[in-house]
């Protein structure tokens, strides 16, 4: 599959994901229990999101297991540590793009078996953040990443993933 076509899977999947979180079914934003400065909210597929958006968050907050989607765009965030999300075994789609991660520890995400989509565009990301594919071998079900705009980032580290986490189109 050539890169224009997968680029346009990847986005048509992106949408339809972005479109089933913004259905909502008259049901306000409330402050998430769990960081009063994140925004909560329930989909029409009862789909618990959280928005943390544009916080001046530095460090990944405590995610309650039931939180199946988080945006942590835009803040402070430089490290993903070691079981990070280690609580979040129900977690789909997951956005920390726009922060300045530049470390992630090997066992950034373990516990997110159940991840689609993980964005982690636009950050200081290189190929020496991690020395191993393993880092994403947690996740099994991811079907998009989206890496772009990462410092240095060396295509051919992420290539190798793509024969081992990816069907055919994505990446």
């Amino acid at each position: 599959m050539d890169a224009p076509r997968i680029i346009r899977a990847c986005r048509v999947y992106m949408i339809a994901i972005l479109l089933l979180i913004a259905e909502a079914d008259g049901r306000k934003t409330f402050s998430c229990r769990f960081d009063s400065r994140c925004l909560c909210m329930y989909t029409k597929q009862n789909i618990l999101k959280a928005d943390c958006s544009r916080k001046n968050i530095a460090t990944i907050p405590f995610i309650p297991g039931n939180v199946e989607n988080i945006t942590l765009t835009s803040n402070r965030i430089q490290s993903i540590g070691n079981g990070a999300f280690k609580s979040n075994s129900r977690l789909l789609y997951l956005d920390l793009s726009k922060n300045e991660i530049n470390c992630m520890a090997p066992d950034s995400f373990v516990g997110l078996d159940k991840l689609e989509t993980l964005i982690i565009n636009s950050n200081n990301i290189s190929s020496t953040v991690s020395t191993s594919n393993a880092i994403f071998e947690p996740l099994a079900s991811l079907l998009c990443l989206d890496i772009k705009n990462n410092h240095q980032l060396c295509i051919q580290y992420f290539n190798s993933i793509k024969a081992k986490h990816f069907k055919d189109g994505f990446l």
